[in-house]
Parts: structure tokens; C-alpha cells; sequence
């Protein structure tokens, strides 16, 4: 999360929206995020799923990642695409919403004055 903010500044990103979205991979939802990601790919790419006994070690990562790697690749493309696309929407119709109560409250207050 620090890192996030210091990065944010510099890079003239919303330092808000940066610090919040750390909170979307957390260690609570990699599994979730990695899981669903695996199982898009091998969908995607007519691939019967494998189970995974995970192991945080450089030894799993050099034989059992090279099993599943080319579907997680996929999967994990896919849902960065749906996610950018989804985030794009969700960020013009806020930025929308909160111009029209902005010029709603700029009318009330002319509206207001004149009076």
C-alpha cells in the first residue's frame, strides 16, 4: 500500500483509487483470484483442470507452475481485460454521476440567488 501512494504522486495517478485497489489482492483473495483465473484458461483452452497442491517454494515453482501456466496466463489476461473494461465503465459512470449532482446543486444554488 505504501508503495502504491509513493508511486502515485510522482506518477500524477489518483493516489485514492491506487491505495484502494492494493486492497483487491490481498492474501485473503489471491487464492480466489489465481484459482479463477486457472480455471477460465483451461476452459478457454479445452484443458481438463488439474489439482494443485500449492507449495510456496522455488521447487514448485519450477515443476508444478509449468504445468498449469499457459491456461493461468490465459485466465489471468481474460479477467485483466474484464477487469479494465469493467473499471473504465464504473469510473466514467461515477465521474458522470457526480458532475450531473454537481451541476444540480449549481442550478439550485443560481436557482436559489435569483430569489
Amino acid at each position: 500500500m505504501l508503495l502504491a501512494a509513493c508511486l502515485a504522486i510522482p506518477l500524477k495517478a489518483n493516489l485514492p483509487i491506487s491505495v484502494g485497489l492494493v486492497w483487491i489482492t490481498n492474501p485473503l483473495t489471491i487464492p480466489i483470484i489465481f484459482y479463477s483465473a486457472y480455471h477460465i484458461g483451461a476452459w478457454l483452452m479445452h484443458t481438463p483442470t488439474q489439482t494443485i497442491l500449492f507449495e510456496p517454494s522455488i521447487t514448485w515453482l519450477s515443476t508444478g507452475l509449468a504445468a498449469v501456466w499457459q491456461p493461468f496466463l490465459l485466465g489471468s489476461f481474460i479477467l485483466a481485460i474484464i477487469g479494465a473494461f469493467l473499471g473504465h465503465f464504473m469510473v466514467h459512470a461515477f465521474w458522470r454521476f457526480h458532475i450531473f449532482q454537481y451541476l444540480k446543486a449549481r442550478r439550485a444554488r443560481r436557482k436559489k440567488s435569483k430569489r
